[in-house]
C-alpha cells in the first residue's frame, strides 16, 4: 500500500459499558439524487433542476449525471466494533458491522479522501486513504482486515456486463476473507465456475441462465482451464475438485437482466466472524433526493 495508507492494528479495549459516540449537528449522510427522467417515465423532467426556493426551504442543487457516480460500502473486516465510514467528512455507512451492505450514495467525479472510524466510544480513526470516483460507474467499496494487520479497503467495479441476452444475468465471486486465501467456486453438480481466486480478489463477471443455484466453496485446486465452465447452467457437470477445507455452500436466486456478486468474508477460525458468503445485486440505481433531509410541506413539485 501507499506510504500515505493509515493502517492501525484496530486493537481496542474491550470494555462492559463502552461509551456512546453522538455525531455533531454537522453529521451528514451520503448525498444521493432524484430519479431521471427515464427512470421515472416523466418526460420533460430535468435532472435535479427544480424552479427556486419555496416556503423558505432551499432549491435542490443542480447535478449533472454525467458529473457523478454511485458507491457503496461492505464490511468484510474482522474489527470487533461497529464503524462508520464516511467520505471527505459525509457519513456513507454508519454503525457498519461485520457483513453490513450499505445501499448506494452519489459522489462527485474526482478524488476523494475514505475514512474509516470507531462508531463507539473514542471517534479513533482506523483507516485513511485517497480514492478515485469516475463519473457515470457504480463502484462497491469492501472494508477487510489487512495482510499484516489493519484495515484496508478494495475498490471494486460494479459497472458492466450490460445488453445480456434474454433470461441470462451475471454472477462473479470475490474473496474478502482472510490473508493467504485461495478459493475454487463449483456448482453443487460438479462444475467448476472459478478457479483460484485469491484474498482480495475478484473474479470477471460470467453468463448465468435465470434460476436457482447451489453452489460450494473449496479451497483453490490446481485445475485445467477446460474444466472450468465458460456459462453457468443449471444442471451443469464436471469434473468437480477434490472437495477440501473450508467448506461452504449457499444458494443464489439469480434474476435475468440483473448481476450479482458473492463475497466470501470472514474466517474459519473466529467464532464471532464465521466464514460465511453474502450475495448482493450489483449496480442498483439510487432514486433518492439530494439533501440530507427531505423537503417538509411542499406541494406541486416533483
Amino acid at each position: 500500500m501507499a506510504d500515505n495508507d493509515m493502517h492501525n492494528n484496530g486493537s481496542e479495549p474491550n470494555t462492559n459499558s463502552p461509551l456512546t459516540w453522538n455525531p455533531p449537528d454537522t453529521h451528514r449522510f451520503p448525498p444521493v439524487m432524484p430519479p431521471f427522467p427515464w427512470e421515472t417515465g416523466q418526460a420533460g423532467i430535468g435532472i435535479c433542476e427544480l424552479p427556486g426556493t419555496i416556503s423558505g426551504v432551499p432549491e435542490f442543487p443542480q447535478i449533472s449525471a454525467q458529473s457523478y457516480g454511485q458507491v457503496r460500502f461492505i464490511n468484510a473486516s474482522t474489527y470487533n466494533l461497529p464503524v462508520n465510514i464516511s467520505i471527505d467528512g459525509t457519513v456513507y455507512s454508519a454503525d457498519a458491522q461485520f457483513g453490513t451492505v450499505s445501499d448506494y450514495g452519489w459522489i462527485a467525479d474526482g478524488f476523494h479522501s475514505v475514512t474509516v472510524h470507531r462508531a463507539t466510544g473514542p471517534r479513533t480513526v482506523l483507516y485513511e486513504q485517497t480514492f478515485p470516483f469516475v463519473a457515470g460507474q457504480m463502484t462497491t467499496m469492501v472494508l477487510t482486515d489487512y495482510q499484516s494487520g489493519g484495515l484496508d479497503m478494495v475498490s471494486i467495479s460494479d459497472t458492466g456486463c450490460s445488453n445480456l441476452p434474454y433470461n441470462v444475468s451475471c454472477f462473479r465471486f470475490a474473496n474478502m476473507s482472510y490473508s493467504g486465501s485461495a478459493f475454487d467456486l463449483l456448482l453443487n453438480t460438479g462444475g467448476i465456475i472459478f478457479n483460484n481466486i485469491g484474498f482480495q480478489v475478484v473474479s470477471p463477471y460470467k453468463q448465468a441462465v435465470a434460476g436457482t443455484y447451489r453452489f460450494i466453496v473449496t479451497n483453490a485446486n490446481t485445475l485445467p482451464t477446460s474444466q472450468i465452465l465458460p456459462v453457468i447452467v443449471t444442471g451443469s457437470a464436471g469434473s468437480a475438485a477434490v472437495i477440501t477445507q473450508p467448506f461452504i455452500s449457499f444458494d443464489a436466486e439469480l434474476a435475468a437482466g440483473q448481476n450479482f456478486t458473492a463475497y466470501v468474508i470472514g474466517s474459519p477460525w473466529l467464532s464471532d466472524f464465521p466464514l460465511q458468503v453474502i450475495v448482493v445485486r450489483d449496480a442498483i440505481p439510487s432514486v433518492l433526493q439530494p439533501l440530507t433531509a427531505a423537503p417538509q410541506d411542499i406541494t406541486g413539485i416533483v
